[in-house]
């Protein structure tokens, strides 16, 4: 009877050791689970993290370059301006030395 008790107590003990045993190993998938999730993770978070910087490097070379255009555009028109006023003011002079009557003056 000692003997069936200490065998049944043996095979109790064994038992619970394989249940140890068992979930330390479904603990320890879950860690490297989690661990390899967190990895996905932060991967996924310095992907977007790159995308945003290039996109917003992007920008700034767009709104850089458009500023830079805008400011040719202005020193064109200023320019055209000011020959358009020599352009006249020369025309003027030429006509007052041939003698002719001043014109009035468009505005």
């Amino acid at each position: 009877l000692a003997a069936a008790a200490a065998a049944k107590a043996a095979k109790a003990a064994v038992e619970a050791e394989k249940r140890k045993r068992q979930q330390e190993a479904e603990e320890e998938l879950r860690q490297r689970d989690a661990r390899e999730a967190d990895r996905r993770i932060k991967e996924a978070e310095l992907r977007l993290r790159q995308e945003a910087a290039e996109k917003a490097a992007q920008e700034a070379e767009q709104q850089k370059q458009q500023w830079e255009q805008k400011q040719l555009e202005q020193q064109e028109a200023a320019v055209r301006k000011r020959l358009q006023t020599q352009r006249v003011a020369a025309e003027r002079n030429l006509e007052q030395a041939a003698g002719l009557p001043p014109r009035a003056k468009v505005r």
